[in-house]
């Protein structure tokens, strides 16, 4: 039986290809002396890596492959302790598991935000404003929201709002229904004639049985006129006209409030012609 005898040393390319790693990852692992060649010639600067040195790349690259840093692998190589090497294995396991969480969040929004815009896109296609009316009884639902009197144009507080209510339900560990939502307890068309009403706006909470607190209460169940809207926030005054009219011609009394559902807007798409507001007319009782 023949005996192939080994090569003992390889260039930097040569142990590139082998080890498959590229050669500037190489020379990345020597500068962080986690990697160093056995061998570099004084006169010429050739680098040379001996076979033995492959264990040690094999080693870094499945460290690599679970996750770890070059600053943790040459931690992990420089302690060699196995019982530290177990506890940072078990930390790196916590971390996979965090990340892993995230990304199948991540994967469920992306799903439900698919479904939203492809939902709503369906519903508004090629529909006039009045096919799109009809009576419903909205029902009743907790809410984490912030209500006080502005004193300017209330469609520039929306973003503002809605920033400070995301905090509001981060901070408190609560989880919400990511549409904003605006009630106009002083009269809607308020907001298109006058800088002061009272407007209180808010998220809609998923877990129903959440406590009452400074921020977050119960809304109550209201009948309502139901429109459907597409189209710039600045063409609404014209819309809630038409919603006015319908009501009058069905003999339907309102109360003059309304709630506005932002269903898809600037934080969703970047055309406002394709933004979709839901506003419900409180209806007289």
């Amino acid at each position: 039986m023949k005996i192939i005898k080994k090569k003992r040393y390889y260039t930097i390319g040569q142990f590139s290809k082998i080890s498959n790693i590229p050669i500037k990852q190489l020379r990345y692992l020597d500068n962080k002396k986690i990697l160093s060649p056995s061998i570099r010639e004084i006169h010429n600067n050739y680098r040379y890596y001996s076979y033995e040195q492959l264990d040690k790349v094999i080693l870094i690259k499945n460290l690599g492959n679970l996750g770890f840093s070059f600053n943790e692998v040459f931690k992990i190589m420089e302690d060699g302790n196995l019982e530290n090497f177990i506890e940072d294995l078990r930390k790196n396991i916590g971390r996979k598991k965090t990340e892993l969480d995230r990304a199948l969040q991540a994967y469920e929004d992306n799903i439900t935000f698919y479904k939203s815009v492809t939902e709503v896109y369906m519903k508004c296609a090629g529909k006039k404003a009045e096919e799109s009316f009809e009576i419903i009884t909205m029902p009743e639902a907790k809410i984490i929201g912030i209500r006080s009197h502005y004193n300017s144009n209330v469609n520039e507080l929306f973003i503002d709002r809605m920033a400070q209510l995301q905090n509001l339900a981060k901070d408190n560990n609560i989880s919400v229904n990511k549409e904003l939502c605006a009630f106009l307890h002083s009269g809607y068309m308020r907001q298109f004639t006058e800088s002061y009403g009272d407007l209180e706006t808010f998220f809609t909470v998923k877990d129903t049985n959440i406590v009452s607190s400074d921020h977050i209460r119960t809304f109550p169940s209201f009948k309502s006129i139901k429109g459907l809207h597409k189209g710039s926030y600045c063409d609404l005054e014209d819309f809630y006209k038409k919603m006015e009219c319908w009501a009058q011609k069905n003999n339907i009394p309102l109360t003059g409030k309304s709630l506005e559902v932002y269903r898809m807007g600037p934080d969703m798409v970047p055309n406002e012609e394709d933004y979709v507001t839901i506003i419900f007319l409180e209806i007289k009782e």
